[in-house]
């Protein structure tokens, strides 16, 4: 190649990199959002979880994570979720139909039903009044059960609860209200004043547990067509330990839901469990039922 056909490609570069150079913007954030008040933020998220107060759906939940000896956790399940505001909770899990895991709170007790094998079931049991977060653990996310429905998105905040005001975080509404053991930190969509992040933290500042909420569908309301409360369809929790739980919600309905899915002593008749492991007992004493 000649000098000057050498010269010619050096000034073309010039040229474009000069050209391009003053093109150059910096990256732009997330556009501007209104501001809003805290009563405006609160009473639109109470609005639809009270319009939520009760809900059954289809849930398909993953977990993903490390096992203590290394090696790679990874399984799928399938069930229903059962949800009774302010603090019932009923996520019965398994596989072709058969249920083999319950997570479950009533307004006493909360539980984690095991019956994988069919020779060994068992249940673990405690008392919300003796709870403590490694207690709580117990049951694969380490919050106080009354507040897991929180981690959907789906729980009233008390305005008199909320530290603060309202801030804007990278386009987002972020308010942080007060529970039990800590705090929630939501994060809504400045369209529509959904949660879609929610993250619990404890009194010491520690990050348990990270909830991001996607896909928005509308709750079918048995009784009330017109009413068309939305939810996430699709949690992901994250968990400190690295842990990750993908669950998906299908055809999600508000209807009167059946006492015996949070009936404790009726399920362990039913299920038949034969070791019951009480948390508040001296070293998690096995009972029989």
């Amino acid at each position: 190649m000649s000098w000057i056909h050498s010269s010619g490609w050096f000034a073309v570069v010039v040229l474009v990199v000069g050209f391009c150079g003053g093109c150059q913007t910096t990256p732009r954030g997330p556009d501007p959002i209104r501001d809003i008040g805290l009563t405006e933020l609160v009473e639109s998220h109470n609005m639809r979880a009270d319009a939520l107060s009760e809900v059954w759906a289809r849930a398909s939940v993953q977990v993903t994570g490390t096992q203590a000896d290394g090696s790679t956790l990874r399984e799928q399940a399938q069930g229903h979720l059962q949800i009774q505001q302010p603090g019932k909770v009923a996520l019965s899990l398994g596989k072709l139909g058969k249920v083999q895991l319950y997570l479950g709170s009533n307004d006493a007790v909360y539980w984690w039903i095991d019956m994988v094998d069919p020779n060994a079931k068992s249940v673990v049991v405690g008392r919300h009044e003796l709870v403590s977060l490694d207690k709580a653990g117990v049951l694969g996310v380490p919050i106080y059960p009354r507040d897991l429905i929180g981690l959907l998105g789906i729980t009233p905040i008390d305005p008199l609860k909320v530290i603060g005001g309202v801030e804007q975080i990278d386009g987002r509404y972020q308010i942080e209200s007060t529970v039990e053991g800590g705090r929630f930190r939501y994060q809504f969509d400045a369209a529509t004043l959904e949660p879609i992040f929610v993250a619990f933290v404890t009194e010491q500042g520690t990050t348990q547990v990270e909830s991001t909420l996607d896909r928005y569908g509308y709750v079918t309301v048995v009784g009330d067509a017109r009413s068309k409360p939305r939810i996430a369809e699709k949690v992901t929790l994250s968990l400190a330990d690295g842990t990750v739980v993908r669950m998906s919600l299908y055809d999600p309905q508000r209807k009167p839901l059946r006492p015996a899915a949070f009936d404790l002593e009726r399920l362990v008749r039913g299920y038949r469990i034969e070791m019951i492991y009480d948390l508040d007992a001296p070293s998690g004493a096995e009972t029989r039922p």
